[in-house]
C-alpha cells in the first residue's frame, strides 16, 4: 500500500477510536460487508480490477469495510479487484481490525457482524479464538436446514469450508 493511503487509514482508525473514548461506549459492533464500486470508464492498462456482471466493459472494484454500528464510521477498508468473493482475505483483515481495535481499546467488548458470505471453518475458528461475540447472518437454507431437523430441536446451523449446511443437535 503506498504511503499517503496507509496514512489515511490511520487517520480513519484514529478518529473512529477517538469517538469511541468521546462517547464511552463500553460495547461496540463492528461490521464486516463487502461493496461494488464500479466506474465510468474501463480500466486503465496496469491496474487490476475486476468486471461486474451487469456492464461487464466496466472496470469495478469491491473494497471490503469495517464499520462502526454505532457512528455508522469506517474503521478500515480493504481495496480488493473486483473479480473476488467476499471472503477473499477477509480473515486476515477481520483479524487485523480486531487486534487494532484492542490495542487502543482494550477493555471494550466488540460484537462482530457479517453476512453468510464471510462463512467458514477458518473465520468461525479466528472469531472463538478472538473471544469476540459474533453473528453471521445465514441465508434461507438455514432456516430450511432447522425446520428439517424437527420441530423443537435446538442446535445450531453451522456451513463447512464447501458451503454445505448441516444442523448440530444440542446435547
Amino acid at each position: 500500500m503506498i504511503e499517503p493511503l496507509k496514512r489515511h487509514h490511520q487517520l480513519n482508525r484514529e478518529q473512529v477510536i477517538s469517538r469511541v473514548e468521546r462517547e464511552g461506549w463500553r460495547r461496540i459492533t463492528v461490521d464486516f460487508d463487502g461493496s461494488v464500486l464500479s466506474t465510468k470508464e474501463a480500466t486503465p492498462k496496469g491496474l487490476p480490477s475486476g468486471l461486474i456482471s451487469r456492464r461487464r466493459e466496466r472496470a469495478a472494484y469491491y473494497p471490503l469495510y469495517c464499520t462502526l454500528a454505532q457512528s455508522g464510521q469506517v474503521f478500515d477498508v480493504l481495496h480488493r479487484s473486483g473479480n473476488v468473493h467476499d471472503s477473499k482475505g477477509a480473515v486476515a483483515f477481520v483479524r487485523q481490525c480486531i487486534d487494532r481495535i484492542r490495542e487502543f481499546l482494550p477493555g471494550v467488548i466488540i460484537e462482530i457482524r457479517m453476512d453468510s458470505a464471510f462463512f467458514s471453518d477458518e473465520m468461525v475458528t479466528l472469531l472463538e479464538a478472538l473471544g469476540a461475540e459474533f453473528t453471521i447472518f445465514g441465508a434461507l437454507r438455514a432456516i430450511c436446514a432447522i425446520k428439517a431437523a424437527g420441530a423443537g430441536a435446538e442446535g445450531v446451523v453451522a456451513g463447512t469450508a464447501e458451503g454445505k449446511l448441516r444442523f448440530f443437535q444440542k446435547e
